[in-house]
């Protein structure tokens, strides 16, 4: 019962609020950890993470759907990255704090999922709403068809009551018209 609302909860509820915490993971956590345990070459790390970090937050903040997508996308592969270096430097082992990135980065990609389902929902009706939409115009359509068909069948069958009356009233005047 628990395991299924949180599923729910993580896969239906809004992400806006993971979205802000990972823009402050990357804007000001990632670059104060990444500077204070390591040097060299994964220093370059620190610009893209911030500018993803700050990017995350204005997305959210500004509800751009799009923009938002492809941010967590960014911060997807940034959290796969930040996840690889911070294990391969001394793994999980020497550093209890190399589990946070894992957390980190499961959140990430949890969240690229939630993200994408709002942009799929909000950029273009789902295939059930199209299909009951089309249902639905088609039934209206049904319907005035049978309207019209059920109006054309009562129409000709009046017509050919009139016609057989007619008929009927040719053959008296014909028959008086003998005598």
């Amino acid at each position: 019962m628990i395991a299924r609302r949180l599923r729910e909860i993580l896969t239906y509820y809004d992400s806006e609020p993971t979205e802000v915490l990972q823009g402050l993971i990357w804007l000001v956590f990632f670059p104060i950890v990444l500077l204070s345990e390591m040097t060299g070459p994964v220093t370059y790390l620190v610009a893209p993470s911030m500018f993803i970090g700050w990017l995350a937050i204005y997305a959210a903040a500004k509800s751009c759907i799009k923009t938002r997508l492809y941010t967590s996308f960014a911060y997807g592969l940034l959290s796969l990255i930040a996840a690889y270096v911070f294990i391969s430097n001394g793994g999980l082992k020497v550093h209890a704090t190399n589990w946070g990135w894992v957390v980190i980065c499961i959140s990430a990609i949890s969240n690229i999922k939630r993200v994408r389902q709002k942009y799929l929902k909000e950029m273009s009706p789902s295939v059930i709403d199209r299909v009951l939409e089309e249902d639905e115009e088609s039934e209206v359509e049904q319907t005035i068809e049978r309207m019209y068909r059920d109006d054309m069948l009562k129409k000709i069958e009046e017509l050919q009551r009139e016609n057989i009356e007619l008929r009927f009233k040719i053959a008296d005047l014909q028959t008086k018209n003998e005598e």
